[in-house]
């Protein structure tokens, strides 16, 4: 087990290893400017990058994973169990999104499992997404996809409430400092 470890760790491209805010804003990107979509958000209820259109069709899942661990790990979660018997919210397709090292295994591994319903989104380094493996569509019923679009639109809100909120304390930041430049104590 140790010298696998080992193994899996030297198979990590090095120095700069694509992380996982890297994978989420590249498939958000590939997906509103090269596929049609036009709403997508992180980190929505379990999900870590919920995507669809206007009308919610179709609501597709992104799980990112950036280690092989970290990829089978995430089939101890509750969630995947009720996907595949179509229980609770169940978006039309889910994915893994990827770094491109990992994205063989993770197929080969998806193709000899009972997950195979589930696609892969192969992220390089420089930004590319590859559909590795397409997803199959789950059917899903409206009630489902009405709340998958309060989430979304709600943890969207929030999103860019976050970065308001990050430019104004950087704003704020700046004014201080040129004040503390210039030697004013008082406006």
């Amino acid at each position: 087990m140790i010298q696998l470890e080992l193994f899996d760790y030297l198979q990590c491209p090095q120095p700069y290893q694509v992380t996982a805010d890297d994978i989420k804003y590249y498939i958000m990107k590939s997906f509103i400017e090269d596929k049609g979509f036009e709403v997508a958000a992180t980190e929505v209820k379990y999900c870590d990058v919920l995507i669809t259109t206007l009308k919610g069709n179709p609501i597709v899942e992104v799980e990112t994973k950036v280690n092989w661990y970290d990829f089978l790990a995430d089939f101890d979660k509750p969630k995947h169990q009720k996907y595949l018997q179509l229980q609770g919210l169940v978006p039309d397709f889910f994915f893994f999104g990827v770094p491109e090292f990992l994205a063989d295994r993770c197929y080969n591994y998806l193709m000899e499992s009972e997950y195979n319903y589930y696609g892969i989104l192969s992220v390089s380094k420089s930004g590319l997404v590859h559909t590795m493996k397409k997803s199959k569509r789950f059917p899903t019923n409206s009630l489902n996809r009405q709340q998958f679009l309060e989430y979304l639109l709600k943890r969207g809100t929030r999103e860019l409430m976050s970065l308001y909120e990050y430019k104004l304390s950087e704003t704020c930041l700046e004014a201080k400092r040129s004040k503390e430049e210039y030697g004013i104590t008082r406006i």
